[in-house]
């Protein structure tokens, strides 16, 4: 069916016929069967197209799978080119990640993988974030990171969309198993490539956006409530940062951040607001650290840098316009 044309398609099934009514009516009973030939036949070629060109199919088919054997795509200046991978468990209903890191890592031991869910919609945002991702780079050459953004999978319903999207990944006051099993498996086919960085110089950076927060929130609460589970203690030692944008939507996260920053000395938390619901958290943690505001910035800043809390115009300018800043 490739090339079809729908008008090429009618121009052959009607021509003695509009030719014919130039001299005659056309009667019910002649044009019957050819009509319903010819919205069977349309119908018939549509679907097939349909189902050949579905981006959903094709990404299905088309994204591989990262095993334990397989080490990531990298370009010959040492670098990490834009690339998508399916990482089992999570890899059912379309889930997959995008990696990219624009860093000579051969001639680096450390890097620092940015782990970042986006809200409620299946895309990867890559063409979106390239711009400041490079920028960052920039800012930043000689403390490398690789980017890794988790795509959930499509939603069909309303109910798709709901607080409970995320759950797949990291549920609320249980060790995110899953989550794991995705860094572990990016950092095995990293280093596969880059031996030279050493696993004791990684770091690990969560960031949200939205209702991708909801995985923050998660592994906040977990990490909180789990001061004596050895997991937790080992995530811990990598996490230097988590970056909540726009999505302080949980109104226990006013006991969680102060929480997580008393544990965790080496931790910093970043947020951007905009929306009601992450304001007021928002205000209830500047007046419970004293946060100051930065006369050179819209921002407030406490605990020597640690908490950082910066308010946008918008919900996109709070995660795009911030994301070099977060990062």
């Amino acid at each position: 069916m490739e090339g079809f044309s729908v008008p090429m398609f009618f121009s052959r099934i009607f021509p003695r016929h509009v030719g014919a009514a130039r001299g005659a009516c056309l009667t019910r009973w002649n044009l019957g069967p050819h009509l319903l030939l010819g919205v069977f036949a349309i119908l018939s070629c549509t679907s097939c197209t349909i189902l050949a060109a579905s981006p959903l199919l094709i990404q299905q088919t088309t994204i591989p799978v990262l095993k334990q054997h397989t080490a990531l795509a990298v370009s010959n200046d040492g670098k990490v080119p834009y690339q998508r991978w399916r990482i089992p468990p999570w890899d059912d209903n379309l889930r997959y990640v995008w990696l990219v890191g624009d860093y000579d890592y051969r001639k680096h031991d450390s890097v620092e993988i940015i782990l970042y869910f986006h809200g409620m919609h299946a895309k990867d945002y890559y063409s979106a974030f390239r711009k400041e991702l490079e920028q960052v780079v920039e800012q930043r050459p000689n403390k490398p990171f690789l980017f890794v953004g988790f795509v959930d999978g499509p939603y069909v319903l309303p109910g798709s969309r709901s607080a409970e999207r995320w759950k797949s990944l990291s549920e609320a006051g249980k060790r995110p198993d899953k989550l794991f099993a995705a860094i572990n498996q990016v950092f095995r086919s990293f280093r596969l490539r880059f031996p030279n960085v050493k696993k004791e110089n990684t770091s690990i950076v969560l960031a949200g956006f939205s209702g991708g927060g909801r995985v923050l929130h998660a592994v906040g609460n977990w990490l909180a409530k789990s001061k004596d589970d050895p997991y937790a203690e080992v995530f811990r030692s990598r996490l230097t940062k988590i970056i909540y944008f726009d999505c302080w939507f949980e109104k226990d996260v006013v006991e969680t951040v102060p929480t997580l920053l008393e544990t965790n000395p080496g931790m910093k938390i970043i947020a951007t607001v905009h929306m009601k619901k992450p304001l007021e958290h928002a205000s209830i943690l500047a007046n419970k650290y004293g946060l100051k505001k930065n006369k050179h910035a819209d921002e407030l800043v406490g605990l020597d840098g640690r908490l950082v809390i910066y308010r946008d115009d918008s919900h996109w300018s709070a995660m795009i316009g911030r994301l070099r800043q977060a990062l």
